[in-house]
């Protein structure tokens, strides 16, 4: 008799040693490292929040090839060491039917997964497919930057609800009651940078996702002074993430050409692409909202 497949528990114990797994061959498994480390760092800060709401998942309890799948809510990221994807395929294929789910940070080479286990359900569909270019910028040049601050703005933190409204209110991807608490979750737990002028509004912003990416990056239109506050507000992050020893990484969306201009000139290099990808059951929607690019 053949073995049934199961979706096996990785308990936060064994979370560095899954962590270290995606080192080899830097940065190609940059993402995964990042995420682990994310939900260790956030699990330092508030364990129940993490203990709660935070599940890895492997194959018949085997994640010695890096095989795994991690959920987040309603967001899922799933990633391996092997060429094939033939084991994502068999784990994610015990996923419940009765959910849809948002990829997160998907690489190319693991597209191919949801298009092959989405017909394996009767009532499942692929719901939509967001392509980003993803960039980095080792953490040496992030160092070297000169950041000039225009007078009249001052670069620090968000804080506030009314912050988080303004940036949920002019996110292109915003989700209703979705979308706001993820960025009220980043920036309890994350690193995020706004600029502000001499009366305290907000301008310019940017969070880092639990992937470890640049995410939401955005300058409000209109009013004076708005030049140059994208290039600050992405160096300021890059600075601060280089003195803590990270390179700086981003997702771009495919046609964004100022973003790309603008990732280029400050020196960064795409080296993959990245997928979003909405999927699951047909007849639930409006539970999924992504914020990582």
């Amino acid at each position: 008799m053949s073995e049934v497949n199961q979706a096996n528990q990785i308990f936060i114990e064994d979370w560095p040693v899954l962590r270290d797994l995606f080192t080899r061959d830097w940065p190609k498994y940059c993402l995964p490292y990042h995420l682990i480390q994310n939900f260790l760092d956030w699990h330092k800060i508030d364990p129940e929040h993490v203990n709660t709401d935070i599940q890895l998942f492997c194959l018949n309890g085997d994640w010695s090839d890096g095989t795994f799948f991690a959920l987040d809510g309603n967001s899922i990221f799933f990633y391996s060491l092997n060429e094939d994807n033939e084991r994502l395929i068999s784990l994610l294929s015990l996923l419940p039917a009765d959910r849809e789910f948002l990829a997160c940070s998907v690489y190319q080479r693991h597209l191919s997964v949801i298009p092959t286990i989405v017909p394996r359900f009767s009532n499942w569909e692929q719901k939509f497919t967001l392509m980003t270019f993803f960039h980095r910028l080792p953490k040496e040049k992030a160092l070297a930057m000169e950041i000039d601050i225009p007078e009249g703005i001052s670069v620090k933190p968000m804080s506030s609800d009314d912050h988080i409204a303004t940036v949920d209110s002019v996110y292109p991807h915003r989700t209703e009651n979705v979308t706001a608490q993820g960025f009220k979750r980043l920036l309890k737990f994350n690193l995020n940078l706004g600029a502000f002028d001499a009366e305290e509004n907000l301008l310019a912003w940017c969070f880092r996702y639990q992937t470890g990416t640049l995410s939401a990056l955005q300058v409000l239109h209109g009013g004076q002074m708005r030049q140059g506050l994208g290039s600050l507000i992405v160096k300021s992050m890059a600075k601060k993430l280089a003195e803590e020893g990270f390179d700086t990484l981003a997702c771009v969306t495919e046609g964004n050409i100022p973003s790309m201009k603008l990732f280029e000139k400050l020196g960064f290099e795409i080296i993959d692409k990245v997928y979003w990808v909405g999927f699951g059951n047909r007849d639930i929607e409006g539970t999924i909202g992504h914020i990582g690019n």
